[in-house]
């Protein structure tokens, strides 16, 4: 019985590695992500739990009598005390079951650590391990080699549709993985004695890598993969000193071949990198924007949040509301004005700011102790070979995802590999002799055994709770994912209600009642579109503006430092402002009110403001909300429509025209003041004049899809349709997937008018409550 539970227990340790990086539910509603981490969780709470009956069977815990278990041990205390002085205790506790960031995923990453640690006892169980790690590696290469061949359709799923789309998880996650592989074979190939076809195939292997390194090309990865195989290299050419062999002087023979191909290799990469792979990346439609604010903002944000509550930071799983408190307002001027970050420059910073000093000299204690232990392992004398080479790769690997950490936001897969390295080290060390077990005897010690029996089970029932918990959230958001299909695919409202109502009993989280409130407001102007002086018809419509009210209000309530949430239930209140609803104004105002204060840098609150007192007739505040919009977004497109909007009811068109003409002369090299002249000259018919302005904002902005949207109109409305299909064609790039943009080029090539069939039943696009292309 005893040996059965050890063999699974190892297998859970092994299916950990193995499964993590490949596995997925190829079903759309099913959540990339959110499934690893069930997995992830799921394995080792359950192999926490047979360790847990193993001990109660032989009356005693054994685990190894290591410092880096100690160490580690910290970071989810710490954790778990952070979060109970968080702003949302819940949130920074358990998060919505994905989010790495939090006291659970902190406790299983280090319970992972500590499972590694007493599950690998034999050199068996090693090389069981890496043989895993290895065949992971093979399914990646088989899978991602086969997209690069056959294209991005091929072995799609219907989810993995994208060219970067992989099985570990971002284009870059997928580039540090090939990273681990490349230094795991380097290893392999300086320190196992192999035969020649083993060591062809390690060779074969190592380019393989490689060659998917610099097709992604990412230079974190390069950089850090250089100064590591740099660092191998040194101690094959100081080796004799470091170990006290011979006379100790440093030796060229001692260099070796994988350690300097990877270094040479990873240097021109780095510094030419971008040049040599530029053409490869363009011909196969490979490129990937990620962004994630830099070293000087993520430390600003540190600074921010240490002068309020430093020795616990913001709370695990608040980065975000750190971040835009102290967004710098030169970031709304860039394409990501609109994403909220939530994770600093690399993980580990991240975790600086949420859990305060606490948390960093938890850090420091963790990775200090393993970079100590590490390094007099690497230079330790070893009497076996392949113990050796688990020590020095273990070591290694679990150094470069450490260092990768900090560096750069891994996904939770690869977090999970470097705690699960650092298990590996503490098990070699182990079994190495180089560190000892610590038993605690409790059969024989009544007093005793009772108090650790009482807390074993106690550990048994909360993994079983933590894995219901996490699970019962990994449904809701499956139904999430199925309501939005329905709403947004399948056109079927009742259908998306049915199944955002199964997600919020499940779990009522805020992110379900966002969803339940965009499905109530579908709902909402479907009825009202059958005519609301039917009296069957009122009645269901008051019945459904009840339900999403409700839905807002308790979105707020769920997180209510979510500046979302608050923009959600003014959404609400302001459909209800049309139909005269009591209150609707008031409330409205008051949540867009509550959204802008946790968002201050956001121009988008000031802007859904300025939109609620165009509705209200208060076309002065309007302005004056338009007006602190675009003094935060001075490019903002939307906030110019809608001031143009106001000039044409105001019947302000000359007057407005002759100060925007003006601004033009002192901002030449404004875009958004050409557009905003051109679409008012657009609006007065006067295309001549509105080409003249937009072909100016498009030659100041090439990627301005908007302007040439109208561009495109005012040449079809002067007969000059090449030009107008050309301008639409280049749209069509930049929005392969807008509807609106395909009809338009179908009645260019067929000589009608641009919008023909299309205006009506549309409104023309100058009279739209929203630019036509959301950028």
């Amino acid at each position: 019985m005893m040996k059965s539970l050890s063999w699974l227990q190892q297998s859970l340790v092994l299916a950990t590695a193995f499964l993590l990086p490949v596995i997925f539910i190829p079903i759309l509603s099913a959540p990339f992500q959110f499934t690893k981490s069930l997995i992830l969780v799921a394995i080792v709470l359950v192999s926490f739990a047979i360790w847990i009956v193993t001990q109660l069977k032989v009356g005693s815990i054994t685990i190894p009598k290591s410092l880096i278990l100690l160490g580690g041990a910290l970071i989810p205390f710490v954790y778990f005390l952070s979060s109970l002085f968080s702003e949302n205790v819940s949130q920074s506790l358990f998060g919505t079951g994905i989010e790495v960031d939090t006291f659970l995923f902190m406790l299983v990453f280090y319970l992972l650590m500590v499972l590694t640690a007493v599950s690998l006892q034999t050199e068996r169980h090693f090389v069981n391990l890496y043989w895993s790690v290895l065949a992971v590696f093979g399914v990646l290469v088989i899978y991602q080699g086969l997209r690069v061949v056959f294209g991005s359709d091929f072995l799609s799923f219907g989810i993995l549709t994208a060219p970067t789309s992989n099985l570990v998880g971002k284009w870059n996650d997928l580039s540090v993985f090939f990273g681990l592989s490349a230094l795991l074979l380097t290893i392999s190939l300086e320190q196992l004695k192999m035969a020649l076809k083993m060591r062809i195939g390690f060779w074969a292997l190592l380019v393989i890598s490689l060659f998917f390194l610099i097709l992604i090309n990412f230079s974190t990865v390069w950089v850090v993969l250089g100064l590591f195989s740099l660092a191998i290299a040194t101690l094959n050419f100081f080796a004799d000193r470091v170990r006290g062999e011979g006379s100790g002087a440093p030796k060229i023979k001692n260099l070796k071949a994988p350690s300097l191909a990877v270094l040479v290799v990873s240097a021109i990469f780095v510094f030419a990198g971008s040049g040599i792979t530029g053409a490869l990346s363009t011909s196969l439609g490979i490129g990937q924007i990620e962004a994630r604010p830099s070293w000087g903002t993520t430390f600003e944000i540190a600074k921010s949040t240490f002068s309020e509550n430093a020795l616990l930071g913001a709370g695990p799983n608040q980065f975000v509301g750190e971040w835009l408190k102290s967004k710098s307002s030169a970031v709304n001027t860039t394409i990501f004005w609109n994403v909220d970050f939530n994770a600093g420059v690399g993980s580990i910073p991240t975790s600086v700011i949420t859990t305060g000093i606490l948390g960093l000299l938890s850090w420091i204690i963790f990775l200090g102790i393993f970079a100590l232990s590490g390094s007099a392992a690497a230079i330790m004398r070893h009497s076996d070979d392949l113990v050796k080479y688990f020590m020095i790769s273990s070591v290694v690997i679990a150094s470069y995802l450490w260092v990768i950490t900090i560096v750069y936001v891994p996904n939770m897969v690869l977090i999970a590999y470097a705690f699960l390295f650092t298990g590996v080290f503490v098990a070699v060390q182990q079994h190495a002799r180089l560190i000892g077990k610590r038993t605690f005897l409790f059969s024989t010690k009544p007093r005793l055994g009772f108090v650790a029996i009482l807390v074993l089970v106690v550990f048994l029932l909360g993994s079983g709770a933590l894995l219901y918990s996490t699970s019962i959230k990994y449904a809701s958001v499956i139904y999430i994912q199925k309501s939005a299909v329905s709403a947004n695919v399948e056109g079927n409202i009742e259908k998306a209600k049915k199944n955002i109502e199964r997600a919020i009993a499940l779990n009522g989280s805020d992110r379900a009642e966002r969803a339940a409130v965009n499905v109530g407001l579908l709902e909402l102007q479907a009825i009202a579109n059958e005519g609301l002086e039917n009296q069957e018809v009122l009645g269901r419509f008051q019945n459904a503006l009840t339900e999403v009210v409700g839905h807002g209000i308790s979105a707020t309530q769920a997180d209510p430092v979510n500046y979302q949430n608050w923009t959600a239930l003014g959404q609400v209140y302001e459909a209800l402002v049309p139909l005269n609803v009591e209150g609707a104004y008031e409330n409205a105002k008051g949540s867009y009110e509550r959204a802008r204060d946790l968002n201050p840098q956001g121009p988008e609150q000031r802007l859904l403001l300025a939109r609620l007192e165009v509705l209200r007739g208060n076309n002065e505040e309007a302005r004056g909300f338009i007006a602190e919009s675009l003094q935060l977004k001075n490019n903002y497109t939307e906030a110019i429509f809608l001031l143009s909007q106001l000039e044409v009811n105001d019947g302000n068109i000359p007057g407005a025209i002759e100060s925007v003409e003006a601004l033009s002369f002192l901002s030449p090299g404004d875009t958004t003041i050409f557009f905003q002249l051109g679409l008012l000259r657009y609006n007065v018919s006067n295309f001549t004049g509105a080409i003249e302005s937009l072909e100016r904002a498009v030659e100041l902005n090439n990627v301005y899809s908007n302007a040439r949207y109208f561009l495109g109109l005012s040449y079809d409305r002067l007969g000059r349709k090449s030009e107008a299909l050309e301008q639409f064609k280049l749209i069509e790039e930049l929005n392969p997937e807008n509807e609106e943009i395909k009809a338009i080029i179908k009645n260019l090539e067929a000589e009608e008018p641009a919008l023909f069939d299309l205006v009506p039943p549309l409104p023309a696009p100058e009279n739209r409550e929203t630019p036509p292309i959301e950028e």
